[in-house]
């Protein structure tokens, strides 16, 4: 009943149109719509109370939910993630450059005396970093940086090792794979090759050896990265008009405004420069399958590439891989460490590729250029073990 109702009874029985009988109706409604009132407004802070404690035990379940999330990313290798780059010893190619300044052309150049001695000194550290080393969650001299892939280490030199390395992950190129080898031999971590360290090619010295002479030399190293079988490889490479079209289509203008004769073609933006690396990784997995695993000049005929014919046109007319794949190479490598399952992965490899990781993992760090068997160290997060609710989890289980 509304006010207009009571309103009504009131002037009714100020003229005394209202009997007893008709007031203690009156009376008796206004108990009902009093015990109405009531009743509503319990029932309210029931359906209050009710919700509260619904959102209570949902944020308690949640709660437990993310504590579990967060035990099952620290049993699934969660963390930070403690990378050493180490530099190849000395090579010959080194020793004869500093004393002339001219590329000496000496291809896929392996260790001089002294990149042997500074091998073996650094084997020493290793050892005896070994002798006692526990992993320290702690032993990362640095914090993270907003980005997720901050530098613990920002890059600082190291004559010790805590914690040791899980794996190592070498270069393919003759000098880091003997500083791998040399470095950790009888300390039971295994080598493996990974192609997209190789250093960025300038200098003759980065043109490489065919796979299976390296397999032959390094016998007690993993190569199955560098292992490419024919199923599944395309048939052909991509040729210089096909990479030319393909930046001209990406950039939306003919190809006649495409010069196919200049270095780096598609640079012009990032996208003309991702479509130029995956064309680029397409001709790299094809020419694997003969052996050939560094960066090939995209002027050559893909169809006649040896390692005779790479030294051969090297050495009469030179080329270099352009900046842009080389990044595109660090970016891969981050990414795979980021994927691997170990807490501490050792990177043998070189000075160039290594400045452009150092600057991917850490953007606002300062450039990293390491002596021979120069070590720097960083700390990077794994890539996040994706968080499933209860209710995600039961209907998996489903």
């Amino acid at each position: 009943m509304g006010k207009r109702y009571f309103k009504m009874l009131a002037q009714r029985a100020q003229r005394g149109d209202l009997g007893a009988g008709a007031m203690d109706s009156a009376g008796a409604d206004t108990d009902r719509v009093s015990s109405g009132s009531l009743a509503t407004t319990a029932a309210r802070v029931v359906v209050v109370v009710a919700g509260a404690c619904a959102v209570a035990g949902g944020g308690y379940l949640a709660h437990r939910a993310w504590n579990s999330h967060r035990r099952r990313v620290a049993e699934e290798g969660g963390g930070r993630k403690v990378v050493y780059l180490i530099r190849h010893g000395q090579s010959t190619f080194n020793a004869a450059y500093e004393q002339t300044g001219v590329d000496p052309m000496l291809f896929d150049a392996p260790l001089s005396a002294l990149g042997v001695r500074q091998v073996a000194e650094l084997g020493r550290s290793l050892r005896a970093s070994a002798d006692g080393s526990v992993y320290n969650d702690d032993d990362d001299g640095g914090g993270d940086d907003g980005s997720g892939e901050s530098g613990g280490g920002n890059g600082r030199a190291h004559d010790r090792f805590n914690p040791m390395p899980q794996v190592v992950l070498t270069s393919p190129l003759t000098r880091a794979l003997q500083t791998a080898t040399g470095a950790f031999e009888g300390l039971g971590i295994k080598v493996e090759v990974l192609p997209d360290l190789r250093e960025r090619l300038t200098e003759s010295c980065d043109v490489g050896r065919p796979t299976d002479e390296l397999r032959r030399d390094f016998p007690n190293v993993d190569f199955s990265a560098l292992l490419v079988h024919s199923r599944g490889t395309p048939a052909s490479t991509p040729t210089r008009e096909r990479l030319a079209a393909a930046a001209a289509d990406t950039a939306g203008v003919g190809t006649a405004g495409v010069d196919v004769n200049a270095p780096g073609i598609q640079t012009a933006s990032l996208k003309e420069a991702a479509a130029a690396d995956e064309l680029e990784r397409e001709a790299e997995r094809a020419r694997m399958r003969d052996g050939i695993w560094w960066y090939v000049d995209p002027d050559t005929d893909h169809s006649a590439v040896t390692p005779e014919a790479c030294r051969r046109d090297f050495a009469t007319y030179g080329y270099v891989e352009p900046e842009h794949a080389a990044k595109a190479r660090a970016a891969r490598v981050l990414r795979a460490i980021r994927q691997r399952p170990e807490r501490c992965v050792a990177l043998v490899g070189h000075a160039d590729l290594f400045n452009l990781l150092a600057a991917r993992i850490d953007p606002r760090g300062e450039e990293l250029w390491l002596e021979n068997c120069g070590v720097a160290s960083y700390a990077v997060a794994p890539l996040a073990v994706p968080f499933r609710s209860p209710s995600a989890k039961g209907s998996a289980a489903a």
